[in-house]
Formats: C-alpha cells, structure tokens, sequence
C-alpha cells in the first residue's frame, strides 16, 4: 500500500516469503524528510531483528540538530557497536538521511541504494558505501553522502529493487510519469508471473 505526505513521498514494501527482513520509515516532520531503509542480513540469525533495531533507533533521531553526513556516520556507527553487543542481533544493511532545505544528506553501509534520477542525469549517492561489513558486525564503515540538491526524483530502495530493476527503466519511469508511486516504481523488480526474487522496500521523494 502507498503512503503519501504534502511532500509528495510514496514508499512501499513486500516482503518475498513470510519472514521478510527488509524495514523502511519515512516521515515528513517540521519541513524534513527523515527516511530509513534497512535489510536485515538474510542466512544470519537476527536479521530482521538487527533492521528494526535500525529503524527503531532512527525514530529516536528527530529531535536532533543533524546537519552534516558526519553526524549521520556517527550514529550508524553507535548503532553497529549497540547490535553487535546484542547476541540475539544479527547484520543489515542500512541508508539513513533527511531531505530539508531542498537537498538530501545522510549516510549508509551494505548494498541497499540511493539513487537521485533527473532528466540531464543520474547518480548514486552511496557509491561510495562499503558493501560489508555490515551493520551488526562491529567493525561496519558507515560513509555519509550529500549534501546535493534534490532535484528530480530521489529513489531510496534494497538490493531487491535495485538488483532486479535496470537503472534505464527506472529513469524512464521517474522521468516520463510524473505522478508514479513507489508500488508502480517496484513493480520493475518483478519477473514475468508478477513476483519478486527478494524482499522489497523502496522510497520515492519527488521534487515538488
């Protein structure tokens, strides 16, 4: 189901079997866009676990000033040694950042992906992320992004988007349809019978 705020976001999520490891927020608060994707590490014990932790703490961040990537690492940083003090915890991945003032910043680690797709261009805002280790482990290398404008259509989404959806049908979709929603965005990810290879959670901000 889509969810929409005046900030013209959408996001949806589906899980691939009943014990989907993929947890996504999105808020709009006080003029921002806080939003959170995170997949919990699948074949480890605790990985969903680990991606609510995630998304449990990053609800905890709105009253904070964060201005910067480096203050967004810092916490992705505080919440891998909390995870991996936590034996019942798995890994996950984990992008975390803020839409405010017309750009977007934030910071990230694993293979989840930020995408901002404008008709001149497109480009990865976490190509600099370390893929492992993971959140959970310890040892993660959290790396910030931004700040950049925010202009065309910023795509937020785990590797069961991005690994099943080309980046040309995605441009073409946030180009070409300007009122598509984050179900039409994921719907590129399913095979010929309608389903999906992985779970799926996926965030669209459109520019306004």
């Amino acid at each position: 189901m889509d969810v929409f705020s005046p900030f013209d976001l959408s996001h949806y999520l589906e899980a691939h079997s009943s014990h989907g490891e993929d947890v996504l927020f999105v808020q709009e608060k006080d003029g921002c866009i806080w939003f959170c994707i995170a997949d919990g590490a699948g074949g480890l014990a605790g990985g969903k676990e680990a991606s609510d932790y995630v998304a449990n703490a990053f609800t905890r961040l709105f009253e904070e000033e964060l201005n910067s990537p480096d203050e967004f690492e810092r916490h992705l940083r505080r919440w891998d040694r909390e995870i991996a003090a936590t034996s019942p915890l798995g890994e996950t991945t984990a992008v975390i950042g803020k839409v405010t003032n017309g750009e977007v910043i934030g910071a990230s680690v694993g293979d989840s992906q930020c995408w901002l797709f404008h008709p001149d261009f497109v480009y990865e805002l976490t190509q600099l992320q370390h893929r492992k280790p993971l959140l959970g482990c310890g040892e993660a290398v959290p790396i910030g992004f931004g700040p950049m404008i925010l202009q065309g259509v910023l795509v937020v989404g785990s590797d069961g988007f991005f690994n099943y959806a080309s980046l040309a049908q995605i441009k073409q979709l946030a180009n070409f349809a300007s009122n598509a929603t984050a179900s039409q965005f994921a719907d590129l990810a399913r095979n010929k019978s309608g389903a999906l290879a992985d779970d799926l959670s996926i965030i669209v901000i459109r520019q306004s």
